[in-house]
């Protein structure tokens, strides 16, 4: 069990955030909660940070804005981004240990909310990208792979991996 010490974006402590998630993973019967968190997360949820994202020119501008307001919108986790050859790589990093349900929670839930951010604000370059987990394949990986085709788990790490070039990708909005 983590120290209850360790405070989350709500404001409970960790002890008090993990019971409510076990009671919504046991009232929902769904452990794809926190996939279905972040899928559901248009831009816009995330007030003028997705505003700025949704307003930029390309969508390395808006993965820029993204980034840098990251601590005000992914609480929990830091966003590494960087470029490996032709990759770009948003890689999710816990910033304190977590009990493991909503260490995958958290993970899922980013990875999808910026899995569907992209394919809101650039729709042909998600297809081409895949989403990583550092964690083993769960039994409802068929439904996430429904939306997200290019799923991985048991990877080195949690990341969305995208063309590079897709960053200059012009947006519709600008």
């Amino acid at each position: 069990r983590v120290d209850s010490t360790a405070a989350v974006a709500a404001g409970l402590p960790m002890s008090q955030m993990e019971r409510l998630i076990n009671v919504m993973l046991a009232k929902l019967g769904d452990a794809r909660l926190g996939f279905e968190i972040g899928w559901r997360l248009p831009p816009t949820a995330f007030g003028a940070v997705g505003q700025a994202m949704l307003a930029s020119a390309t969508l390395g501008d808006a993965l820029r804005a993204g980034q840098r307001y990251w601590p005000l919108i992914g609480g929990g986790l830091s966003l590494q981004v960087s470029i490996e050859g032709d990759t770009c790589v948003l890689d999710f990093v816990p910033t304190f240990p977590v009990p493991e349900v909503f260490r995958r929670l958290m993970l899922e839930a980013a990875l999808a909310g910026v899995a569907r951010a992209i394919g809101i604000l650039a729709p042909t370059v998600m297809p081409l990208g895949e989403g990583w987990f550092d964690f083993p394949e769960p039994s409802y990986a068929p439904a996430l792979r429904e939306r997200v085709p290019a799923l991985r788990w048991g990877m080195p790490a949690t990341q969305v991996r995208a063309p590079a070039a897709a960053l200059s990708t012009p947006l519709p909005m600008a």
